[in-house]
């Protein structure tokens, strides 16, 4: 079973920034499903991923972490699996050219939740292992009340720490229990 709930609010925002930028009328009167589908091609009709890149943090940025994740959910929802092939292979340069992900901050980090859930989508322990690495880097090294060394105290901070954390703890726990009630049935 896969949860549908966490792609709506994702391309509400973008559905919300797409109507405030438009000015084309017709556009106020795209369904979700619509607007989904612009989103998720507007991603990939984009030929270069984003990057953080400053002296000391370099890996994936936040902002083309979040929107693949939502587009990959989108895809998995609406078992798009053409969508979901275009995905992955835009996302597996990153291992494919073996993209350095410092891993020491908490705007590089959240990667990881994109390729736990593509892991969700595909089985693909690949991905398991790419997201699970960056949650595991993020407690390395702890601060002196026990919180992850990435904490800036932020409120994007709660977003992104939380989401990878819980995305790391839920892909392997999904998988297997849907494992289970495919074998069930």
């Amino acid at each position: 079973m896969r949860n549908s709930y966490l792609i709506f609010p994702i391309f509400i925002i973008g559905f919300a920034l797409y109507n405030c930028t438009s000015n084309n009328q017709s556009d106020l009167n795209k369904s979700p499903e619509e607007v989904g589908r612009m989103v998720a091609a507007d991603l990939l009709s984009r030929p270069e991923l984003m990057w953080y890149d400053t002296p000391t943090v370099y890996g994936v940025h936040y902002a083309e972490a979040c929107t693949g994740y939502g587009a990959v959910k989108f895809a998995g929802f609406k078992e798009d699996d053409s969508l979901l092939q275009a995905l992955m292979d835009r996302y597996d340069r990153v291992l494919e050219d073996s993209i350095h992900n410092t891993g020491n901050h908490v705007d590089v980090s959240v990667y990881g939740i994109l390729p736990l859930e593509l892991y969700l989508q595909t089985g693909n322990e690949v991905y398991l292992e790419q997201g699970l690495a960056l949650a595991d880097g993020q407690w390395a090294d702890t601060l002196p009340g026990g919180l992850t060394d990435q904490t800036r105290f932020w409120i994007d901070d709660i977003f992104m720490i939380n989401a990878l954390q819980v995305q790391a703890y839920r892909a392997p726990m999904l998988w297997f229990a849907c494992s289970l009630l495919e074998d069930e049935w």
